[in-house]
């Protein structure tokens, strides 16, 4: 998706206040909060700048321990960061593309975000990855939160999108198109092209195994 189809995607969902998307505001508050937080402690130093890397409105980061971070909240659209302000745990917030990331060369202290990366192809992917460790200052990582088809939401979410296609006789998508689910020797390839160093993955349950966890070390 470009910069109008994002614009467009979080245009609908502020302007539409369904049920289904404060199921989701909840389900972000009350489990991603949690995940993003054991996971930040456990891999990100207490000091320096850190940036979420497709924040959307933050909501699942809205609970991370500051310590003496700066945080910054950088997405596509210029609407979904609005909103991302009534959470008050940014520093600052940009509208930026993660292709050509607004830092310097080893400047950031580490990267995260949550349900991104699988809304780009493999080469986009890459290109990401390589434009990540390009901003990371040596030893510090990135950790991406990264839907995996087997995750229980992902079934349910699935089976609604299917069901709403065939009552409306027009394919529904609940999410912008996903193009990369996880797959664990799929991105273990492009970690290493990537030029990282040191990888792991955790299934995490703090989510409700909805991701894996996958923490890249420059």
């Amino acid at each position: 998706m470009n910069c109008l189809d994002w614009n467009k995607h979080w245009k609908k969902i502020i302007s539409n206040n369904t049920f289904f998307g404060k199921i989701l505001s909840i389900y972000r508050y009350f489990l991603l909060t949690r995940e993003v937080r054991y996971y930040t402690n456990k891999y990100f130093n207490k000091n320096g700048i850190f940036v979420e890397c497709g924040s959307g409105t933050g909501e699942s980061s809205s609970n991370i321990d500051k310590n003496g971070r700066i945080l910054i909240a950088l997405d596509i659209s210029i609407f979904p960061l609005k909103l991302a302000r009534q959470n008050g745990v940014y520093n600052s917030y940009l509208c930026g593309d993660i292709f050509n990331l607004p830092f310097k060369d080893e400047s950031i202290c580490g990267i995260w975000n949550l349900g991104v990366m699988e809304h780009f192809n493999e080469e986009e992917i890459l290109m990401i990855l390589k434009e990540f460790r390009r901003v990371l200052k040596n030893d510090s990582v990135c950790i991406l939160f990264w839907p995996w088809r087997l995750g229980p939401a992902h079934i349910l979410i699935e089976f609604i999108e299917k069901l709403l296609s065939i009552i409306r006789r027009n394919r529904v998508l609940l999410f912008p198109e996903e193009y990369t689910l996880f797959n664990k020797k799929i991105v273990k390839k492009l970690i290493i092209n990537a030029g990282f160093t040191e990888y792991k993955f955790h299934l995490s349950p703090y989510g409700g195994f909805v991701h894996w966890v996958v923490v890249c070390r420059k």
